[in-house]
């Protein structure tokens, strides 16, 4: 009788000494179309990282027929027909693509050029090709890839906010603006 009391208290002990595990097999969350499935992304920087200055200096230099061009960043229009005007009479738009979102993004296969790798300046130039203000579009091509780009009224907001694709951009000019580019700061009366 002795060895099964001293068995029982031997495999107590032991029980106490051994911490227990079990494993329960939990199946792994599966990827559905509402969920899609987690991936190590890199982070690309974009307008909401940067300010407008850092994006889209207050001028930069182009190549042109004559040589280097100084064009200026004048105040984004507010509606597509502003744009289009502008466009028309010699201003160009930059759209802001880091070599980043240029792989990212795939602009070579979005747009159907050939491969790049980085714009000057981080800036795509594009310049005026056609107006259809009864469609509200407005085609326009890249100085460098002659990737073409549909801009619709609702990539042009009241604020002055211009956004094709997920690329932000400026319009800028040969002439200096009369009036600054940034919205003026507003004060505030103290009390």
């Amino acid at each position: 009788m002795m060895k099964k009391t001293e068995n029982a208290k031997a495999t107590a002990a032991q029980t106490k000494s051994k911490p227990q595990t079990t494993t329960t097999k939990t199946p792994a969350p599966k990827a559905s179309a509402k969920t899609p499935a987690a991936k190590a992304e890199k982070t690309i920087p974009t307008s909401a990282h940067l300010t407008t200055d850092e994006m889209f200096p207050v001028s930069i230099a182009l190549d042109g027929a004559d040589g280097k061009i100084k064009v200026y960043r004048i105040p984004n229009p507010t509606d597509l027909a502003d744009l289009a005007a502008k466009m028309k009479d010699g201003a160009v738009l930059a759209s802001y693509w880091t070599a980043e979102q240029i792989k990212y993004y795939s602009y070579a296969k979005t747009y159907g050029t050939a491969k790049i790798e980085s714009f000057p300046n981080n800036l795509d130039i594009r310049s005026y090709v056609d107006f259809e203000p009864s469609r509200d579009i407005l085609m326009t091509k890249s100085e460098y890839t002659t990737a073409y780009i549909v801009i619709r009224a609702f990539d042009v907001d009241a604020r002055g906010v211009c956004v094709v694709n997920g690329a932000e951009f400026s319009l800028y000019n040969a002439k200096a603006p009369t009036k600054p580019a940034k919205p003026a700061k507003q004060e505030t009366k103290k009390a």
